[in-house]
Parts: structure tokens; sequence; C-alpha cells
């Protein structure tokens, strides 16, 4: 009776589709493919520029801290001029 008792466990345990390590296994690749999936839509609106930042023009750099608010319209148009003189 132990014997008929211990194999089943066994096989429940290890073994089929439906044993708790196939059911384990399962679970593992859903969250694995699941945190892939998190991973790639998060880093989607993060992906480096396609210019590298190295062949950016100081008017550029002007022009893009003008279109975030850092420095005002005198500033800019005062090192706009020194750059272009």
């Amino acid at each position: 009776m132990l014997g008929q008792c211990c194999a089943w466990g066994s096989r429940m345990f290890w073994g089929g589709h439906w044993g708790f390590m196939g059911m384990f296994f399962w679970l593992l690749v859903i969250v694995g493919v699941g945190m892939l999936f998190y991973t790639l839509a998060k880093n989607k609106g993060t992906t480096p520029p396609s210019v590298p930042l190295s062949s950016i023009t100081a008017l550029e750099t002007l022009k893009m801290r003008y279109a975030k608010g850092e420095i005002d319209d005198e500033e800019y148009a005062r090192r706009k001029k020194e750059l272009e003189s």
C-alpha cells in the first residue's frame, strides 16, 4: 500500500504535463515572458537618439535648452548672437 501511494505521489510531483513541477515550469515560462514584454515596453520610450551627442552643435544645444524653457528669450538671443559671430 505504501509503495502505491509513494509511486503515485512521485508521478504527480515530477512527471506529466500537470504535475507540480510541470505547473511550476510553465509558471516560470509565463512570468519570464511577461517580464520580457514589460522590459521591452518600458524601454521603448527611452531609446537613444539616432544622432550621437558628440555631433550636436552648440547652436542645436542652445535651441533645445530654449525649447525646454531652461533659458529665456534675452539669453537665447544673446547666446545665439555670440555663437553666430
